[in-house]
């Protein structure tokens, strides 16, 4: 085996060498191209992840217009859903009318039973399209049994005074002349004058009529109804209607009253009102204006339906007449401080009249048939 000599030697160094640089060009290369490779790749990510936020942000354009849109369509259906449902408030507001304007009122004691009350109920309220008010002593149990009491709208009571001075006593500046009203009424009038009726010895019912009034003109302007209301009825609860009474046909305002004929005693009836929202009150407010008058003294033989007409005309309301369609009735059992009952209602038994001239009466104004015609739907309840 021949030794190599330094040439050999160099040659073979310098080829280790070439082959090492070669190499390491190579290694160069590879880390080059995989860096490169690697920032292609980072390149391409970035460009993707650009990618990504336009689809991101385009994504939330997209996401938010179709909220907007859905919140824009949620609103325009409740925005058409509400004008529907007022729309259909307003046609059942249309279909069922406007507010009662009319205001029946019963006041004192219930009686004539519900056969009367019935006529009131279909040929004064349903026929008035009415709310009814009732005025009633505490201990009224009639009153509290009636239909009438379940159908009324305002239900207040008074006291049953055992002695209805008392009841005077509220009614402010009692005094006439100087005088208090006990001294005078003691001094000027009997115990036959009806006007104090109620008051201690004193007969018939007149104190009672007038302050029952008082209470009722009181409830009135408390509860603000001369607002609320455009006809008044102020009547009692033993009236049978035989035919239809519409209350809301009167002709009220400019101080136009209407009462029936008959049963005024060379006064007014003080049994039924009709008037108007601007009148009712005067109408009503008869003892505070007797009490303030400077009449009282020349007045000592004044009946109740006298002091009506007399106060009327102080206060300068029109009184007028309607043809009587009802009459008052009583039952057995009914109890009074004035007239009884004795003759009964023809084809209505149990029933009696009160004051047989207001029936005759009657009979000239509504048809037979109609009479008939109630009495068959009491019995049958249709």
């Amino acid at each position: 085996m021949r030794s190599r000599g330094p040439a050999s030697a160099l040659s073979h160094q310098l080829q280790n060498r070439l082959h090492g640089q070669a190499a390491r060009h190579h290694l160069d290369n590879k880390v080059r191209q995989k860096s490169m490779k690697s920032n292609r790749r980072v390149k391409m990510l970035g460009g993707h992840r650009t990618k990504m936020k336009v689809v991101v942000v385009g994504g939330g354009v997209i996401v938010f217009f179709l909220l907007t849109l859905t919140l824009t369509l949620s609103l325009l259906q409740l925005l058409t859903f509400n004008k529907f449902i007022s729309q259909g408030s307003r046609q059942d507001r249309k279909k069922d009318g406007p507010n009662n304007r009319t205001l029946a009122i019963i006041m004192g004691s219930f009686r004539g039973g519900e056969i009367s009350w019935q006529t009131m109920a279909s040929n004064v309220l349903d026929t008035s399209s009415a709310d009814l008010a009732i005025l009633i002593p505490e201990d009224d149990v009639n009153a509290l049994n009636s239909s009438l009491y379940k159908r009324a709208k305002y239900k207040w009571t008074f006291k049953n005074y055992e002695d209805w001075g008392e009841a005077v006593d509220l009614i402010n500046g009692t005094k006439w002349n100087g005088s208090e009203w006990r001294k005078l009424a003691l001094d000027d009038y009997d115990t036959s004058a009806s006007i104090f009726g109620g008051v201690e010895d004193y007969s018939g019912s007149g104190a009672i009529i007038f302050m029952i009034r008082w209470f009722l003109y009181n409830h009135i302007k408390e509860n603000n109804l001369t607002e609320k209301y455009d006809h008044f009825m102020v009547t009692r609860s033993d009236h049978y209607y035989q035919c239809i009474h519409n209350i809301s046909e009167f002709s009220v305002g400019n101080r136009n009253l209407w009462i029936p004929p008959g049963q005024d005693y060379r006064g007014r009836t003080d049994r039924h009102l009709i008037c108007g929202s601007d009148d009712v009150l005067d109408a009503l407010d008869i003892f505070p204006t007797f009490m303030r008058s400077n009449w009282v003294r020349n007045m000592t033989g004044i009946n109740t339906e006298q002091l009506l007409s007399r106060v009327w005309e102080e206060k300068k309301l029109n009184v007028n007449y309607f043809d009587r369609v009802m009459f008052t009735t009583a039952l057995p059992s009914d109890t009074t401080r004035w007239a009884w009952a004795e003759d009964p209602v023809p084809g209505v038994p149990g029933l009696l009249l009160k004051y047989p001239v207001e029936y005759d009466m009657v009979q000239d104004v509504c048809p037979r048939s109609s009479f008939v015609q109630i009495v068959l739907s009491s019995v049958t309840g249709q």
